[in-house]
């Protein structure tokens, strides 16, 4: 009986440069410096468009965005209306799997985002 023969032939090999998957960095970062960075770099966002420091960096947001002359006009203007409203920037946590998230929806953003809305022809009623 003949034996039979296997021929197992193998491409050429050839080496590149798969980009790696992205994983998180383990890295520790203090709020103020966090805090800068997302200012800068956050574009507008829940933070930022309560935050102070951005409306200085962003003079004409308020006028754009709300009707109203400036940042600090928008604050008096819902104080006035809304007495009981408290100002105040939604909270940033880390998860325990490095994720980044934002606290509860604040009665301030809401009133901000209602107004942004209307200033916007967002709203139905336009």
């Amino acid at each position: 009986a003949a034996e039979a023969t296997t021929t197992t032939t193998t491409a050429p090999t050839t080496t590149t440069t798969q980009p790696t998957t992205a994983q998180p960095m383990d890295i520790t970062v203090d709020q103020t410096t966090f805090i800068d960075f997302l200012l800068k770099h956050g574009g507008l966002s829940r933070f930022c468009l309560v935050n102070d420091r951005w409306h200085d960096k962003n003079p004409t947001a308020a006028n754009q965005l709300f009707g109203f002359k400036n940042w600090k006009t928008t604050k008096e203007k819902l104080r006035h209306h809304f007495p009981d409203l408290k100002l105040g920037h939604p909270q940033i946590y880390f998860t325990t799997k490095g994720a980044l998230e934002m606290g509860d929806v604040l009665e301030f953003e809401k009133c901000l985002c209602i107004k942004m809305m209307d200033r916007m022809a967002m709203t139905k009623g336009r």
